[in-house]
């Protein structure tokens, strides 16, 4: 049960160290440890940090300051603040506020891919993975964007402005160890487009390179097609429920 926001608009949640947080709005609402059931332990408040942004994202993240692993919470705004957490919970002692920076906006609440203890980011102007900026900062984050060699091309992809059925969101297919970027609209000028569909970018983690495809969008969220076998499918690319 929570104490303060609705329950029914709850925007996104994550377990940190054992707990459960929810988040809506710039209000964050946390459990107690191992609480399946009851009441919400606390709340926590980030208006202050977020400036009149909202929370769309939260993770728990493992660094390693020297040897020692810790796992930190990270809040990602409406419009691009990324705010990171340390200590036990909010009414700790041992909480603080270790990383506050302003990054491009995110595409939508979707565009995150959670993998191998990073965050890859999608935003409007490009993207970029969350440990090289809490590692770095917003510049190196920039220089080492996955999307850098493709720049002028995502960007002339016509982000949307809200969210959407069809939101500019990203996923990871894991046979072809790719992050799969879908765009709003198709890049008529410089590919051609799929019937009337959304164009999709597919990042290929191993060779740091990526694709283009035109084919139908996803509707998210997405999930696998068990039937699908590459190169013996009808409906690959065809279907907005059964192309995954």
């Amino acid at each position: 049960t929570t104490l303060g926001i609705g329950a029914t608009t709850i925007r996104c949640g994550c377990s940190h160290k054992g707990r459960l947080y929810v988040a809506n709005g710039d209000t964050l609402e946390y459990s107690t440890v191992a609480a399946i059931t009851g009441t919400m332990a606390g709340s926590f408040s980030l208006a202050d940090q977020l400036d009149g942004q909202t929370i769309i994202r939260i993770f728990s993240v493992s660094i390693h300051p020297g040897v020692i692993a810790e796992n930190v919470l990270v809040v990602f705004g409406s419009l691009g603040r990324v705010l990171v957490y340390q200590g036990d919970y909010p009414a700790s002692a041992t909480w603080s506020i270790i990383g506050k920076y302003d990054m491009p906006r995110p595409g939508s609440n979707i565009s995150f891919v959670e993998i191998d203890g990073d965050i890859f980011v999608s935003t409007y102007s490009y993207a970029y993975w969350f440990k090289d900026l809490f590692q770095g900062g917003a510049q190196p984050a920039y220089l080492n964007s996955p999307t850098l060699s493709i720049e002028n091309f995502w960007q002339q992809a016509g982000w949307q402005a809200v969210d959407t059925l069809y939101s500019q969101g990203c996923y990871y297919e894991p046979s072809l160890d790719a992050i799969i970027q879908c765009l709003y609209q198709p890049l008529i000028d410089q590919t051609g487009m799929y019937n009337n569909g959304i164009s999709h970018l597919a990042y290929f983690r191993k060779y740091k390179a990526w694709a283009h495809w035109n084919m139908a969008p996803f509707q998210h969220p997405v999930r696998t097609d068990l039937d699908f076998v590459y190169g013996f499918t009808t409906t690959y690319g065809c279907s907005y429920n059964s192309e995954v």
